[in-house]
């Protein structure tokens, strides 16, 4: 007899990083082969909403590393 492995769980939604500092142009985030685009806030604002799937890839890109994004509180 054989066991039927369940199927790994992949995280699905988002996390929502922001640009603590007023940038003029907003810009990608490349991570692997994805890339995260930005999306404007009813403020003017922008989130960069970094899929759950490749959130541990994300989280040593130089834009999160240094400070430049922030997870939205």
């Amino acid at each position: 007899m054989s066991e039927k492995k369940a199927p790994a769980k992949t995280e699905t939604g988002t996390v929502n990083y922001i640009n603590p500092r007023q940038e003029d142009a907003p810009f990608s985030l490349k991570v692997g082969d994805s890339i995260v685009k930005p999306v404007i806030q009813p403020n003017d604002s922008y989130i960069w909403p970094i899929p759950k799937e490749i959130l541990s890839q994300a989280l040593r890109h130089s834009f999160i590393t240094t400070g430049r994004l922030i997870a939205e509180k």
